[in-house]
């Protein structure tokens, strides 16, 4: 997905909180690692459109299986913004996070899926 080609006006009203996902990305800096994957995913969340839609989902949906599990976790930061933080997400990703939360091999994963599982 071309990110330089979204409409601003499209956007979630998250691009206004991306200082939040600087913090999270400071967090990677400290400890030594901010692949470039975690920034694409930390924009793709930040500047995703406030309802969903497929190209963005389609986008998003990969980091649910990584095998890696730094960028399960940083997923599980990122995945406020999508929709704008004022949001409670998109129901298509109801899904993947109650498997992550009941399946991922990581403790830790599990539980910051659990957080991210708004009331329907």
């Amino acid at each position: 997905m071309d990110l330089a080609a979204v409409d601003p006006d499209r956007r979630g009203p998250a691009r206004e909180e991306l200082g939040h996902a600087d913090r999270a990305l400071d967090y990677f800096a400290s400890v030594g690692r901010v692949p470039e994957e975690t920034e694409h995913l930390f924009l793709l969340a930040a500047l995703a459109p406030r309802e969903s839609e497929p190209a963005w989902v389609d986008a998003i949906l990969p980091y649910f299986s990584s095998p890696d599990p730094d960028m399960r976790m940083t997923l599980c930061y990122a995945m406020p913004f999508v929709g704008g933080v004022d949001s409670s997400g998109w129901a298509e990703f109801d899904p993947p996070l109650i498997s992550m939360c009941r399946h991922d091999p990581d403790p830790a994963i599990r539980d910051a899926a659990a957080t991210l599982l708004p009331p329907r």
